[in-house]
């Protein structure tokens, strides 16, 4: 099959200019960057955890051997440990921050998050013009989420020209459309004959 489309001159794959392609590229680009992000955190946060337990655990050990033992030689080799301990305790601090980690983790997933919003309704658009600065935002988006230290901020589809956006009616607002002429409050409920 491949040899056809060589022959052909056509190729099997898709043109990477493409919109769509550059979307589909970036999106599983973004996926990955905001599954790293996630490890990462996890990952940070379990060392940080092992050492504040490991060191926590030597400091109070080397403390309490120091201050029973007799011997002057264990006694300073159990302060060493304890030393060695309050060290280790201390040394989560020196390393990559879990919740920085995990801030870095919300703003690529909040610009994802905004990229699909629109990009599911894509397809509901018509109009050329708005489809590819709607591409265009889908694609910032994307590129945002790769980023190593995304930005905080999420650019409002609002402010593109030509989008306007509908706040989602509310159940009460959905019920009164429903039923325009309908009363607040039900009729109260008689058998056919009573007054």
């Amino acid at each position: 099959m491949l040899l056809v489309c060589v022959v052909l001159g056509t190729s099997a794959a898709a043109d990477p200019m493409d919109p769509a392609s550059v979307v589909e590229g970036s999106m599983g680009r973004c996926t990955a960057r905001i599954e790293a992000h996630a490890r990462r955190a996890e990952k940070a946060q379990r060392h940080a955890n092992i050492l504040l337990l490991t060191g926590a655990s030597l400091a109070a050990l080397g403390s309490a051997l120091a201050g029973f033992l007799s011997k002057e030689s264990l006694r300073k080799a159990t302060a060493v440990i304890g030393a060695i301990g309050a060290v280790l305790s201390v040394a989560p601090k020196a390393m990559d921050q879990p919740d920085d980690i995990k801030q870095i983790h919300r703003n690529a997933s909040a610009h994802a998050h905004a990229a699909l919003k629109i990009y599911w309704q894509l397809g509901f658009v018509s109009d050329r013009a708005t489809k590819a600065e709607l591409q265009a935002y889908i694609i910032r988006r994307f590129l945002d989420c790769e980023k190593d230290d995304p930005p905080e901020h999420v650019p409002d589809v609002g402010s593109l020209p030509g989008i306007v956006l509908v706040d989602p009616p509310t159940i009460g607002k959905l019920k009164a459309i429903a039923q325009p002429g309908a009363p607040a409050t039900p009729p109260a409920l008689t058998n056919a004959g009573q007054k």
